[in-house]
């Protein structure tokens, strides 16, 4: 499946913030772009993601919200961030969001085809 881009793409500076990090990590192809918003109060349940296109991706997440009291947790591990931060994430092990804090928690998920996923 080869992706599209929507027409909010050219409204939200997505692009400014994909290619820069498709350059960083010598992606070799794009998959799917996802953003994410926890409200304040909110979680994302613990999960994994399976399926063809988490197997093929790798998953990086950039922070475009955040405040101190939200975390990105997984295997006993919490990782909280800024924004502007950038992570990489393997989602086939379960992962999960908290939101405890007033403001809240946008994440752009953005899935790459590197050389390490291409081995």
């Amino acid at each position: 499946m080869t992706p599209v881009w929507f027409p909010s793409a050219d409204v939200l500076p997505v692009r400014e913030l994909v290619f820069p990090l498709m350059a960083a990590v010598q992606g070799e192809r794009l998959g799917g772009v996802l953003i994410t918003r926890i409200k304040p109060g909110q979680i994302c349940k613990p999960h994994t993601d399976p399926g063809w296109h988490a197997r093929y991706y790798d998953k990086f997440a950039i922070q475009i919200e955040a405040a101190p009291e939200q975390a990105f947790h997984f295997e006993g591990q919490s990782l909280v961030t800024k924004p502007g931060d950038v992570f990489w994430f393997d989602n086939s092990h379960s992962h999960w969001v908290t939101n405890e804090s007033q403001k809240d928690r946008i994440t752009m998920i953005v899935c790459i085809r590197t050389e390490r996923t291409g081995r």
